[in-house]
């Protein structure tokens, strides 16, 4: 069990093919490791996403391009004894396709965490409405995409179920969310949970930019970048003392299941 995790934030374009994606991820991997990073948190391709959820391509062809990409993410982790979190990605289980974050372990295994609440942009992906924390070491995270940021309820049964960072993703091109308006909710959620938590930024061309916004659980912005050139940033996350109280997380679990 660890104390401490530190992990690699990249801001990079998401813009780009898969093989392109491999070449770069795999020197932010190195470099990240250099550094003393124990964990690399990767954006994925965003072009190929969109083209699934938009239904301009078959999902079959989307996932045989990122099975590449996992399967050399997996080799990576192996060689370099580093987590690796990829997200977003979109994920069939059974008869269903779910948007989701990958955790990648050194052991050669990944295990997903889905998105929580439905968008209204989205109908052609279900949604858990549940949380999944991803365990690294005894240090939990919890993502959340789009959406799931701003519903006060799933960052707080996040924090009361022992997450120690709240980690959120956006999807350009598909969800617009205005940088202040993000930038404000971020900074609440990490003072109503006295939580670090994280926007992964990235961007695309045509200057569409998600920003990276790195803030303390007392509220303090750390980092804001929203360049259209690739940078690194890295952070130190402490594990969090929590008092369990089974009835709020009982009741949070309910409320979780009507939120549109």
């Amino acid at each position: 069990m660890s104390s401490k995790l530190v992990l690699s934030i990249p801001h990079i374009d998401v813009d780009v093919s898969v093989k392109e994606f491999l070449k770069s991820g795999e020197e932010i991997i190195r470099n990240s490791k250099e550094r003393g990073a124990q964990v690399v948190v990767m954006p994925t391709p965003m072009h190929q996403l969109l083209d699934v959820l938009r239904g301009v391509k078959r999902f079959s062809t989307y996932w045989s391009a990122m099975s590449e990409l996992i399967n050399e993410f997996l080799d990576l982790s192996t060689k370099t004894l580093l987590y690796i979190l990829l997200t977003p990605m979109i994920y069939r289980a059974g008869n269903r396709r779910y948007l989701v974050t990958g955790l990648i372990v050194p052991q050669g295994r990944i295990y997903y965490s889905k998105k929580v609440v439905a968008e209204g942009s989205l109908t052609s992906v279900s949604f858990s409405k549940e949380i999944e924390l991803l365990d690294i070491g005894g240090i939990k995270i919890c993502p959340l995409i789009g959406s799931d940021i701003f519903f006060p309820e799933i960052p707080r049964l996040c924090s009361y179920l022992g997450s120690d960072m709240i980690l959120s993703v956006q999807i350009p091109n598909l969800m617009s969310v205005r940088e202040d308006v993000l930038k404000s909710v971020l900074i609440t959620r990490a003072l109503e949970n006295s939580i670090p938590t994280i926007n992964l930024g990235s961007y695309m061309r045509g200057e569409n930019v998600i920003p990276t916004v790195l803030v303390s659980s007392s509220g303090d912005i750390v980092e804001m970048y929203s360049g259209l050139e690739p940078s690194i940033f890295l952070v130190e996350i402490t594990k969090r003392s929590v008092n369990v109280n089974r009835n709020v997380i009982r009741y949070l679990k309910n409320l979780i299941k009507y939120l549109v």
